[in-house]
């Protein structure tokens, strides 16, 4: 079977492409586990989680955020908020404590802020 090729697509396409004689490259899109936050002080938020320590009275969360999301993290700092992470649309491990900001980085090149938060948990 033999197809015509526009010139504007001769260096993208070949006709072993339309042959299915390459290989087929699968490109599948990769999840990220986000950590949303939630309290009566500001609409709920999600950010990207790098990491997170369980500890019995503290977890330690490392997460990478805009600098918009950043102004939600400012209005929970020291205040109790309700936290969760979610994979696949679907939430796990849900928990509560006081928000407090540890550590702040920015990126200028990139324009993400890099932020160390402890949640002091109520139990303790």
């Amino acid at each position: 079977m033999s197809f015509f090729i526009s010139d504007s697509l001769k260096d993208v396409l070949s006709e072993e492409d339309l042959e299915a004689k390459s290989p087929i490259k699968i490109i599948e899109e990769e999840e990220k586990l986000n950590i949303h936050f939630y309290n009566d002080a500001v609409e709920g938020f999600s950010c990207e989680l790098i990491s997170m320590d369980f500890c019995e009275a503290q977890d330690v969360i490392k997460i990478v955020t805009s600098q918009k999301v950043l102004a939600n993290i400012f209005k929970c700092a020291n205040k109790n908020v309700d936290y969760s992470l979610f994979l696949n649309g679907i939430q796990y491990l849900e928990n509560s404590g006081t928000l407090v900001l540890d550590k702040i980085e920015v990126n200028k090149e990139d324009n993400y802020v890099t932020c160390k938060i402890d949640i002091d948990k109520r139990s303790y």
